[in-house]
């Protein structure tokens, strides 16, 4: 077989539909778009898995084109009166008809004692990629909008498939491999990548090809832990230190109760318990209703945050699962919830599953990358939330910076040309 070797402006390294948006307005600015995406080789995950359960808050200073193509991918709805809690003094809601009374209570501009700021830091740890405990987390540094409409994500792998959100995108070329070999930087200082994608020649061989692959610019955007599941070999060349474990991670639950309660349910919420307890386990959960048009009125999700040394321990998720359980049952009256699944780490092993799908790091803890103006990195782990806005802003923004680190490169490019040409004139006289 022959190798195949193609030149790009810039690369992507992706997965999950993240940089759809991106790839295609660099593409119809003419940039040579490269986009790999490394989806199947992030582990087995089920459809409900990969779905972001935090959704995306519809802040005002979002690019509409690029929200539009972001609502497209995920078919998002709207959830009813936005950020929705229910506490045990009863339930806030971040808009709808009692959005300023609720903002007035829910408010807190003080700085003090955790009774000031307990409210500030609940926002900013609901949805956040970093842990710190209650009396801290108004230290951190993003939040879930309180007064913003929140979309929600009820995507699917068709929807999100890469291969056929590119299949007529003049300018890209995606690939979908079946290993990511190697990664190395050239005497020009241009990145070389080889990977491995299925044979295309005519026989039906069950071979692979290599593809090497030239960029100006690669956006990387795996965490250091999927980095290392895709392949041992990359993480020396990205990243100085070694690989920056989560301490936590959300994972998923799922229950049917009586339609008579969730009926009265918006689509997601969040439940929380004893408000001096930590905001972790069964006493913050992300409660999200399945999809009505698939008859799964009765079933619904529970998204709780659990240490990641009890991952895979089955019998942890079973007593935790147990416990919310009764809780529910206590909490609304009724007899008929009941745990049906466990998360699917329950299941398969970390072999088939790679690192937590929405994890959670101490505040300490920041990965060390290879700083490069070529190199792009964004991930969770740089962005510090899971809500999908946080990733359209920094997108929108590296746009217009890639716009402008092109606009260099092709003047260093005219001026050395420029040269030549005049040694050239200078030579023939």
């Amino acid at each position: 077989m022959q190798d195949t070797k193609t030149s790009f402006d810039i690369i992507f390294v992706s997965a999950f539909g993240r940089h759809h948006w991106l790839a295609k307005e660099l593409a119809a600015s003419e940039w040579r778009v490269g986009h790999i995406d490394v989806t199947k080789l992030l582990g087995q995950w089920g459809e409900q898995d990969v779905k972001n359960p935090f959704g995306l808050s519809k802040v005002p200073d979002l690019n509409p084109e690029q929200l539009q193509s972001w609502q497209t991918m995920t078919k998002a709805i709207k959830v009813e009166n936005g950020l929705s809690i229910l506490l045990n003094e009863g339930p806030f809601e971040g808009s709808g008809p009692l959005k300023d009374f609720f903002k007035t209570r829910f408010s807190s501009h003080q700085v003090g004692s955790f009774d000031d700021t307990w409210r500030s830091g609940l926002t900013k740890q609901l949805a956040s990629s970093v842990y710190l405990d209650n009396f801290k987390a108004h230290e951190l540094s993003t939040e879930i909008p309180v007064s913003d409409e929140i979309l929600k994500d009820l995507s699917t792998p068709d929807s999100r498939h890469s291969q056929k959100f590119f299949k007529d995108v003049p300018h890209v070329q995606n690939f979908e491999p079946a290993r990511f070999s190697s990664i190395e930087k050239a005497q020009d200082g241009h990145f070389e990548l080889v990977i491995e994608t299925p044979y295309q020649g005519e026989s039906k061989s069950n071979a692979y090809e290599p593809r090497k692959m030239r960029s100006r610019v690669l956006v990387w955007a795996l965490t250091s832990a999927e980095t290392e599941f895709l392949s041992h070999e990359l993480m020396p060349f990205l990243f100085f230190s070694k690989i920056v474990d989560p301490a936590w991670s959300w994972q998923r639950f799922s229950y049917v109760g009586p339609a008579e309660v969730l009926e009265r349910w918006p689509t997601q919420f969040y439940l929380l318990g004893h408000l001096r307890m930590p905001w972790t386990h069964d006493n913050l959960c992300l409660i999200s209703k399945r999809d009505s048009s698939r008859n799964e009125v009765s079933r619904f999700d529970v998204w709780m945050r659990v240490p990641t040394i009890f991952r895979f321990n089955s019998n942890y998720h079973f007593a935790l699962g147990h416990q919310l359980q009764i809780k529910l049952n206590e909490r609304f009256v009724a007899k008929d919830f009941e745990l049906v699944d466990l998360p699917i780490e329950s299941n398969l092993a970390k072999e088939k599953l790679g690192p937590p799908r929405w994890p959670v790091y101490l505040f300490e803890d920041q990965p060390k990358a290879l700083k490069n103006p070529y190199l792009i990195f964004e991930s969770c782990e740089i962005l510090k939330t899971h809500q999908a806005q946080a990733s359209l802003r920094f997108q929108a923004d590296l746009y217009a910076n890639l716009e402008v680190l092109r606009k260099q490169w092709l003047a260093v490019e005219a001026r050395a040309q420029q040269k030549t040409i005049n040694r050239e004139i200078n030579m023939r006289e």
